[in-house]
């Protein structure tokens, strides 16, 4: 029986008494999991390129819709934590590209691990929402990073023009190179605002992305890197409602699926043949016929 999919989430919300700031004690970014005693999830961090929680305590509660309503992105007590670049208004320049924005390590990081020596973490679905403030130039992407027993690793940047739609179920929300200047290129959640560009009455723009499918068998943590660019710090993103799902798997288990596939293969003479043969085959007992 395969083992069921346990549930890592991370609200990244903010209890505020003014809509506009929190304290350290309103602050929820800690990472709950739900059916898995030996998967932890960490809180919310922030890399060098964002700042720190102790330095920016900013909240978002409402959103505007298309007819001007004002709306609560949570309820009247609480709104969406602000990720806020590390950059100084008028002093530091905006990361423009996603270049900039890696070496920069502008990343907000979502971290999980599996505590049980005897197994590896398998992650099976990525989902988080996402949302910019006052500006039509935020702009985000993701990927996972992690160890294995083979070492590091890191995807590549998951969201593109490609396949933005297609995460997204929204049109306008990538910005692809236009020859303009100063475009900045990538992915543009919805802003707070549905009257402004590649925005909607949710004041956000929900992702969901498909896990690599080569990310290392001997996983045994995993971070989901959101990077925010385009913007200093007079601007911010919100990326709350973060949502892994992942399988926690016997390493004897992995250890035999990766046997089994990298099995010798045998002609019907018993000789030993490359994966280039051509005819009836024997691997791990089975015959088959590689064509």
């Amino acid at each position: 029986m395969a083992a069921s999919a346990q549930t890592i989430k991370w609200n990244c919300y903010a209890t505020t008494t003014d809509g506009k700031n929190t304290t350290a004690e309103g602050l929820d970014i800690t990472g709950t999991v739900t059916g898995s005693t030996t998967i932890k999830a960490s809180a919310a961090t922030a890399s060098s390129g964002i700042k720190a929680t102790s330095a920016s305590l900013t909240v978002q509660k409402t959103h505007k819709d298309n007819a001007g309503n004002s709306l609560n992105y949570i309820d009247n007590d609480r709104g969406l934590y602000k990720w806020t670049p590390n950059l100084v208004n008028g002093t530091d320049a905006p990361k423009k590209t996603l270049e900039d924005a890696t070496a920069g390590e502008a990343f907000v990081n979502f971290t999980v691990e599996e505590t049980d020596e005897t197994k590896y973490l398998t992650l099976k679905t990525i989902k988080f929402k996402a949302a910019r403030f006052g500006t039509d130039a935020v702009r985000i992407n993701a990927r996972i990073t992690g160890s294995s027993d083979d070492g590091d690793f890191a995807t590549p940047w998951l969201i593109t023009a490609e396949n933005n739609q297609a995460i997204t179920g929204a049109p306008d929300t990538y910005v692809v190179e236009d020859g303009g200047e100063g475009t900045i290129v990538g992915a543009r959640p919805s802003r707070e605002d549905a009257t402004k560009v590649g925005s909607n009455d949710n004041g956000y723009t929900q992702y969901t992305i498909a896990v690599p499918a080569d990310i290392p068998a001997s996983t045994y943590e995993a971070t989901l890197q959101v990077v925010i660019y385009g913007i200093a710090d007079n601007k911010a993103a919100a990326i709350f409602d973060v949502e892994l799902s992942a399988v926690a798997t016997g390493i004897s288990t992995v250890k035999a699926e990766a046997a089994a596939k990298d099995a010798p293969t045998y002609n019907l003479a018993g000789q030993k043949v490359s994966k280039d043969f051509k005819g009836v085959v024997i691997k791990n007992g089975k015959k088959s016929i590689l064509k």
